[in-house]
């Protein structure tokens, strides 16, 4: 009987240990469904974004306990790094636009400061070309001017002379009449005016303008 009994012991007993186990086991893969499984879902969450830097996105939702909570403030973190990330984006971009449009503005300085300066070398030269166009002719007036004043010039070539200051008064009123069309031409005014011309005239106009200073060396 003693014996009996005992061997009913031990069968309780192993019915409980495993009734125990079986309880264990139950409790363990329920507690990992509910702890484990959304932590470690929020882990890959994490990864993910941490790899792809992808802030779009989001852990899933499965339960509203304290899980459900921090899944949430997770997904909320998120939301306020893309938006912040976003912000940044644009800011950048703008900069990027600001910067190309300095860039821009500084190359057409530079280009309008080669430009005036190429304008001012240029103006330099007609200036330069002028005067000396001008004080041709008048050369030639002064010169046969203090000829027929001294009485350096024979009666029978005092024709001559006075046609010669006349012929270069009338290049240099020409010269200051195309200096007037160049001032027109800036402003916008200019008339043209078409009339035949004697070429023969200019060419002959042009060599006594040169010819005092040619005897004079």
């Amino acid at each position: 009987a003693l014996e009996r009994r005992s061997r009913q012991q031990a069968f309780i007993v192993l019915a409980l240990l495993l009734a125990a186990a079986s309880v264990a086991m139950v409790m363990s893969s329920r507690l990992q469904a509910l702890v484990s499984d959304p932590i470690l879902a929020l882990s890959r969450t994490a990864s993910e974004v941490s790899s792809r830097g992808d802030y779009s996105l989001r852990a899933t939702l499965k339960t509203e306990d304290e899980l459900g909570t921090l899944v949430d403030a997770f997904n909320r973190m998120l939301e306020r790094i893309q938006l912040r990330e976003e912000e940044l984006s644009k800011a950048n971009e703008e900069l990027r636009k600001e910067i190309g449009e300095r860039r821009r503005a500084e190359q057409e300085r530079a280009e309008l400061l080669v430009r005036e300066r190429e304008a001012n070398r240029l103006k330099d030269e007609f200036l330069a070309t002028l005067s000396h166009e001008l004080r041709t002719p008048l050369n030639a007036i002064l010169g046969w001017t203090k000829l027929l004043r001294s009485n350096a010039v024979p009666p029978a070539g005092q024709d001559r002379a006075l046609e010669k200051v006349e012929r270069n008064a009338l290049v240099q009123a020409r010269l200051v009449d195309d200096l007037l069309e160049v001032s027109r031409i800036t402003t916008g005014k200019l008339r043209l005016e078409v009339r035949p011309f004697d070429l023969v005239a200019l060419a002959n106009t042009a060599i006594d303008s040169i010819k005092p200073t040619a005897e004079a060396r």
